[in-house]
């Protein structure tokens, strides 16, 4: 089928030329009134999902969208004085974003030169005002100097990955963002091995300039306990640490690990039995998991919707195959749903969600180990 004989904006009952989010959103909302799960039995339906589902695979999608809207018009059932309005907009703010990538890019790189040359004050000074008001300089050269005692940094490349129209800080609080895979390539020190690996960074605009996101809330309490190990213990000691710390957490998608997760969940169920508190254990699952690159995109995805929808308090990690858990800490019951269908309402991909109160004869770990559909309480 000819894409250009076709308004998939209107599909969605959008303005032609609406932007990515609101593409989303609309496709969302409308997913959920004409789903076939929802509406057993009826074609009207059906036929509407696919109307639907066609319009987003192609606006849903950056590269696609450009290429139909430069293309849109061509047929002979459009308006072509709309479709050319379309694309003169389309252009524009292609270069207005490929102008704000580049800025964002350079901070970026600025900021690993620094590191990679051990200029410690220049890389502080890349960071954003938000991390400063967490992250003094002192602890941030501590803990870079603490790091190049174990690893070198020899090499990296920054990848712009995706534009964030807000990125949710803390609560209350966002800012305009982008995410960049990061290649880093280290070496041990004691080993000399060398090992290469991407990571997540996000740089944020504020104050009219593109800084880097930390977005370390422990970097205070890393750098002290390196500093100790420094002072008392041999180097080993101190890789044993990183290693540990490096384990605990999955450095790219930028939340706890299986263990971690493991680790916090102990403390919590500790909190919960001492204090009498709720506490909640959701489980997401990606609907279709396979060991390949475009599961790898889709679980990156839904690790950064679930960095910005859950709450300072509760905790979330990745048990790896395409599972997550997430602890919803001091959760009323008459909230739990709410919070669910959030979650649910954040995800882009097709997720399978299942929720468990706990309670002190079934730990975390158990309920984690239920089968999909045996979890949630009724």
């Amino acid at each position: 089928m000819d894409d250009s004989t076709i308004n998939y904006f209107a599909e969605l009952e959008l303005p032609f030329g609406a932007d990515a989010e609101t593409v989303t959103l609309a496709y969302r909302k409308l997913s959920k009134i004409h789903h076939p799960d929802l509406n057993a039995g009826s074609e009207e339906s059906a036929e509407r999902m696919k109307r639907i589902n066609a319009a987003y695979t192609v606006l849903g999608d950056a590269r696609r969208r450009g290429v139909y809207i430069r293309g849109y018009g061509k047929g002979a059932l459009i308006d072509s004085d709309a479709a050319a309005k379309a694309r003169e907009w389309e252009t524009k703010q292609n270069a207005a974003k490929a102008g704000r990538r580049a800025k964002a890019r350079s901070a970026m790189e600025q900021y690993f030169t620094a590191i990679r040359d051990g200029d410690y004050d220049r890389a502080y000074s890349n960071i954003s005002e938000y991390d400063k008001r967490y992250v003094t300089i002192q602890s941030f050269r501590e803990w870079r100097q603490s790091v190049r005692r174990l690893f070198t940094l020899r090499e990296f490349s920054a990848r712009h990955a995706e534009d964030i129209s807000s990125l949710k800080l803390r609560a209350g609080l966002s800012a305009e963002g982008m995410k960049f895979t990061v290649s880093i390539t280290e070496q041990n020190r004691s080993t000399l091995e060398t090992d290469r690996y991407p990571v997540t960074k996000h740089c944020i605009y504020e104050n009219s300039e593109w800084r880097v996101l930390l977005g370390y809330r422990d970097l205070n309490e890393i750098a002290r306990v390196f500093e100790t190990l420094s002072e008392q213990h041999e180097s080993d000691e101190m890789q044993k640490f990183w290693e540990t710390y490096c384990a605990d957490n999955n450095r790219q998608l930028g939340i706890p690990s299986r263990p971690g997760f493991m680790k916090a969940a102990v403390i919590e169920e500790y909190r919960a039995k001492r204090f009498k508190q709720p506490l909640v254990v959701a489980r997401i699952s990606l609907s279709f998991y396979r060991d390949n690159a475009e599961s790898d995109a889709k679980v990156e995805r839904v690790a950064a919707a679930l960095r910005k929808s859950i709450r300072l308090v509760d905790i979330c990690g990745y048990l790896g195959n395409g599972e997550f858990a997430v602890l919803l800490v001091g959760l009323k019951n008459s909230k739990i749903q709410n919070v669910i269908n959030r979650f649910e309402a954040s995800f882009t991909d097709s997720v399978i969600i299942d929720w468990s109160q706990w309670n002190e004869t079934r730990s975390v770990e158990t309920l984690l180990r239920a089968k999909i559909g045996t979890m949630r309480d009724k």
